[in-house]
């Protein structure tokens, strides 16, 4: 399905994007981040979900700074951070771009607000305009998403034209990153269904939404982060250059001599 993305993709949005290298040879050191790195966010975001349940099963959440559905924990920093990571990378690339690096700037700004919406809980000052809709309870988990759909979408667009102008396999990446960012905003806004069925927080339902949520956010921006890290890579090492041989040289035979 990824690589079906990709190639509707690249028909649609390709020619937005700058090449990243998409048909260089992969340097070692872009082939080394992803084979590290990929664990490495696995295991994050298991890592939290652990640590979270735990919080949950051991101390009722009594834990804040390992809380991962609360501001000021380790968690909502890690996500802040990693976010914040993206922005800086598309930076890394505006500035190696020869085309298009206007429009990187752009999606850095959009993804750098949205990190700072992580931090500062902006969006939960949108989501107090709209409370409830109706019978609808906490109808505010959906509808700041609404809202802030024109800028998801402009980032969601670039990114995905980007993947396409990447290596197949940071492409893959940030596809496979995008799907789980997406599911995850699905699941904040099919949330009031839990406290419709009764769950709430610091039950078993709520608190599992919560992980899987929170987890595919974690693990979905640092891998983009890791993707266009590798793909900075890739971009940077160029085209190989061969190195001049005998016939790239000026032919001296038949010159006369002095």
């Amino acid at each position: 399905m990824i690589d079906r993305i990709l190639a509707a993709a690249g028909r649609v949005l390709g020619s937005w994007a700058p090449d990243l290298g998409h048909d260089l040879p992969e340097p070692s050191g872009a082939a080394r981040l992803r084979r590290f790195g990929v664990p490495l966010v696995l295991l994050a975001v298991l890592v939290q979900s652990a640590v979270h349940l735990v919080n949950l099963v051991v101390f009722d959440l009594g834990i804040d700074l390992l809380n991962l559905d609360i501001d000021g924990g380790v968690f909502s920093w890690a996500s802040v951070v990693v976010t914040f990571a993206v922005a800086f990378q598309l930076l890394v690339l505006a500035a190696q771009a020869t085309r298009r690096a206007a429009l990187l700037v752009a999606v850095a700004g959009a993804v750098a607000f949205l990190s700072l919406d992580d931090s500062v809980q902006l969006h939960e000052r949108v989501s107090e305009w709209k409370t409830q809709l109706g019978p609808i309870a906490h109808f505010s988990r959906t509808f700041w998403p609404l809202v802030y759909l024109p800028l998801l979408a402009f980032v969601l667009l670039v990114l995905l034209a980007l993947a396409t102008r990447m290596r197949r396999a940071e492409g893959r990446l940030v596809v496979a990153a995008l799907l789980g960012l997406g599911a995850a905003v699905l699941l904040e806004m099919a949330s009031p269904a839990l406290f419709a069925l009764g769950f709430d927080h610091g039950q078993i339902g709520y608190e599992w939404e919560a992980v899987v949520e929170e987890g595919l956010e974690l693990g979905g921006w640092a891998l983009i982060a890791l993707a266009l890290a590798a793909a900075s890579l890739v971009a940077r090492s160029g085209p190989a250059s061969p190195s001049p041989g005998r016939a790239d040289r000026p032919d001296q035979q038949g010159q006369p001599t002095s």
